[in-house]
């Protein structure tokens, strides 16, 4: 049998807890939604800057040192959440990318516009191969222009037309960034258009699963 007491201590508690619910919305406004998330996966040949990139974005200060097998990333933007798997680029890594394409949901290629025109060759080739996989067909894609040496980069433009970009990617909505690994505001500032991407297909199913 409840006591009269014990009524009182819970009509206490839910006080309490209204209280302090009316005080977050009037001083704090509303919880925002979550966010959403998305999962990408990111390749590109060994030293074009990939394992840098991430870990600008992640605030991490230690050495970079380069994946050779691969590493898994979570990516807190102010608009998603991105779980990000890179994928080391040597040549005995790269035959093995197509078996982690299953399931992601964007790609993001990063390629060092400043490299030698051997490695810029073998970079477009395995773009070629990426982007033609079934598994990655019709995903949001991002092109990453990291500038390691300015003095010798690529542009975009050199870039999309050497990689035949226009052409491969046809179906599927893309963007192309110059960025700098070690520059956080630059890397951000590269991710947009494709977090954007994402988020509006994102919208679209979310829309469409209403109807």
């Amino acid at each position: 049998m409840v006591t009269v007491r014990e009524c009182f201590l819970l009509t206490f508690a839910f006080c309490r807890i209204g209280l302090y619910t009316c005080y977050r919305r009037i001083f704090y406004g509303p919880r925002p939604p979550p966010r959403p998330s998305f999962s990408a996966i990111c390749i590109g040949i060994t030293g074009a800057g990939k394992s840098t990139i991430l870990a600008t974005l992640c605030s991490e200060k230690d050495e970079i040192i380069p994946t050779k097998g691969f590493s898994i990333k979570d990516i807190a933007f102010d608009n998603a959440i991105l779980h990000v798997k890179e994928i080391g680029g040597s040549d005995t890594l790269r035959k093995y990318w197509n078996k982690y394409y299953r399931g992601v949901q964007g790609i993001i290629f990063v390629v060092d516009g400043s490299c030698d025109e051997d490695i810029f060759n073998i970079a477009s080739e395995e773009f070629r191969n990426a982007v033609m996989d079934p598994e990655l067909a019709g995903l949001p894609l991002l092109i990453l222009v990291n500038s390691i040496d300015q003095s010798k980069a690529r542009g975009v433009e050199e870039i999309t037309k050497a990689f035949n970009i226009n052409e491969l990617c046809s179906e599927r909505k893309w963007s192309i960034r110059n960025c700098y690994a070690t520059d956080t505001d630059s890397v951000k500032f590269a991710f947009q258009p494709f977090l954007e991407i994402m988020l509006d297909q994102y919208d679209n199913a979310t829309e469409n699963n209403r109807l």
